[in-house]
């Protein structure tokens, strides 16, 4: 049945509009053998085709991924965001980066401030510029939370609104932030993806390994300035790292309380004191 659905789709263009497509099933299985070539490779091809589209049925507009470095893996399961929604797993990153926010001292170059924040709250995640509301190419994360300590740059301790790498969007939603969107509509007509209707579909975007936010917790954050009142998280798990115990109410700015905390290390999972990360003042 399978065969006969892709002959139908490799000949339909070239039929006269008499003819039928069970006169070319018919005309197809009389060929002789020696013809069966020229009807299989244009058939193999297609399904080649077809396969390397079927997990994600979108588009992650190839050209502006190539232009900033950009690698993806795209995955798709059920039963990860509820027990009605289907995946689709978006795992992209910059190689010409990755040397720079592995390395702290590198990162901490590279940005405009380093301080200990505690995240208030998750507000939502989206793929537009919160401020001027234009399409941006990745899904983030934002919140508010507060500086409690600043290591670099001039903070002042206060609540502020950040933004994260990654995040979890309904498909819709992703898709109109999309700059493709009218092509994505056309190539799935019937509004669907792997037979799942795009309104139970969610978008989950994450850099490899990266961490998840959790609100009460405090972290050593790396951050470059967004608008006049966000601050752009910077390198992923690298940059944002966890700090190990606090209490607020026990809370100082003392250096020797400061170099008395420990930040976890996502890649190894172990504690390290916070002064070998950074220069405490």
């Amino acid at each position: 049945m399978a065969n006969k659905k892709i002959i139908k789709k490799v000949f339909d263009e070239k039929l006269n509009k008499e003819e039928t497509y069970k006169n070319i099933l018919s005309k197809y299985n009389k060929k002789e053998k020696s013809n069966w070539r020229y009807i299989l490779i244009p058939v193999s091809l297609i399904i080649i085709v077809v396969s390397l589209f079927s997990v994600n049925n979108i588009n992650l507009k190839k050209k502006e991924l190539k232009k900033e470095g950009l690698k993806e893996e795209i995955t798709t399961e059920n039963n990860s965001y509820s027990d009605s929604k289907k995946i689709i797993k978006i795992s992209s990153y910059n190689e010409d980066r990755a040397f720079t926010i592995k390395d702290p001292k590198k990162l901490e170059k590279n940005v405009d401030y380093i301080a200990l924040i505690r995240i208030d709250s998750i507000d939502g995640c989206s793929r537009r510029n919160l401020v001027t509301n234009e399409p941006v190419l990745h899904i983030f994360t934002y919140g508010k939370a507060t500086i409690l300590n600043v290591i670099k740059g001039n903070l002042e301790k206060k609540q502020i609104t950040y933004h994260r790498s990654g995040g979890t969007l309904p498909y819709l939603e992703w898709l109109d932030a999309d700059i493709d969107k009218d092509k994505l509509l056309e190539q799935n007509p019937n509004h669907k993806i792997d037979g799942v209707p795009f309104e139970d579909v969610v978008v989950q975007e994450k850099y490899p390994n990266d961490i998840d936010i959790e609100i009460g917790k405090t972290y050593l954050a790396y951050m470059i300035k967004g608008t006049k009142t966000d601050y752009i998280i910077q390198g992923y798990q690298f940059g944002f790292r966890e700090i190990k115990e606090i209490n607020p109410n026990n809370y100082s700015n003392e250096k020797s309380y400061l170099e008395s905390l420990k930040v976890k290390n996502n890649t190894t999972g172990k504690w390290e004191s916070l002064s070998l990360i950074v220069d405490i003042k």
